[in-house]
Formats: C-alpha cells, sequence, structure tokens
C-alpha cells in the first residue's frame, strides 16, 4: 500500500478491498498499525490491524481534526482510544503514535 490518502475511486482503480475490516464495538484503548486511508463524504475513512489481528475500520471528522490522521504515515504504530457518545455509540476519539 503506498502512503497516499486515497480516493473511492482510486481504491477500486488498485482493487484495494476493504471488506475484510469490520468496526470496533468495544470501549478501551488499543494498540494498532494503520493500514490505509481514504477519503469519504464528509469524513476520512481510516483502516488498521489490531494487535490481536483483528482488521478494524473507523471515520474520524473533521470536527476531530481527523485525529492527525492525514499526516500519519501508513504502517505507523498508534494507541486507539474508543468511547462512547451521548447516544452510546462506540466510536474512535483519540490517536498516539507509539
Amino acid at each position: 500500500m503506498e502512503d497516499k490518502v486515497y480516493t473511492q475511486d482510486g481504491l477500486r482503480d488498485e482493487n484495494i478491498l476493504t471488506m475484510d475490516y469490520r468496526l470496533n464495538l468495544e470501549v478501551g484503548r488499543f494498540v494498532a498499525v494503520l493500514d490505509l486511508k481514504a477519503e469519504a463524504r464528509n469524513c476520512l475513512r481510516v483502516f488498521f490491524t489490531f494487535e490481536d489481528g483483528r482488521k478494524v475500520q473507523a471515520a474520524v471528522q473533521w470536527w476531530q481534526k481527523y485525529l492527525g490522521m492525514y499526516e500519519t504515515p501508513i504502517g505507523t504504530k498508534l494507541l486507539l482510544h474508543y468511547g462512547k457518545n451521548s447516544r452510546g455509540e462506540v466510536y474512535l476519539n483519540a490517536a498516539e503514535r507509539l
């Protein structure tokens, strides 16, 4: 994978499949490696491999300043923080480089 932010067309054109990535529905902190970044409507989709081998995707928003993911190189090891919002939904709310 190149160290770039893909468009949805770019993912399709380069035959990059993201079907194996699931949402993380657990609150907590997780060590992961950043695999891929792709622009989506109104957010940035980020794809990780967790330390336990799970493939996880998340959306980061403009109001989160994209958690610095635009500047984070592919392959970076991160400590991801997942919390719940006011509706009880689990979301990625912080990321620290390790």
